[in-house]
């Protein structure tokens, strides 16, 4: 028993705090080459989170579009179908710098014609 406690006060009066600092050392050089060889792995992990983000933005923005493209197809065809029944089966487009107020008058200046809503 006096030996050993004899080498605890040898150990921690002689060899402590140089081993102490050899430890805390090592243990800064390992973290640092853990970093190191873990940078590509964040790298990686970064541009898949980058990837996701852009995968989803283009899968939303096409489902608008395609929303969108089919709204205007459906107006589109459903101004052709009363046009048709208006003019008796041919569809017209309206000719340059002339439009239609409500009671289907059309003014050449492309404006409605003040002196007539009077």
């Amino acid at each position: 028993a006096a030996f050993l406690f004899l080498g605890g006060v040898v150990y921690f009066g002689l060899f402590s705090r140089w081993l102490l600092w050899l430890g805390y050392r090592l243990a800064d050089l390992i973290t640092a080459i853990l970093k190191i060889l873990a940078l590509p792995l964040f790298a990686l992990n970064r541009l898949q989170k980058k990837i996701k983000k852009l995968a989803k933005n283009i899968f939303l923005f096409a489902g608008k579009w395609y929303r969108i493209n089919q709204i205007t197809q459906e107006m589109e065809s459903a101004a052709r179908r009363r046009a048709d029944r208006e003019k008796g089966g041919v569809f017209h487009a309206p000719e340059a710098g002339e439009s239609a107020d409500q009671g289907g008058r059309r003014s050449a200046s492309g404006n409605f014609l003040f002196a007539e809503m009077i």
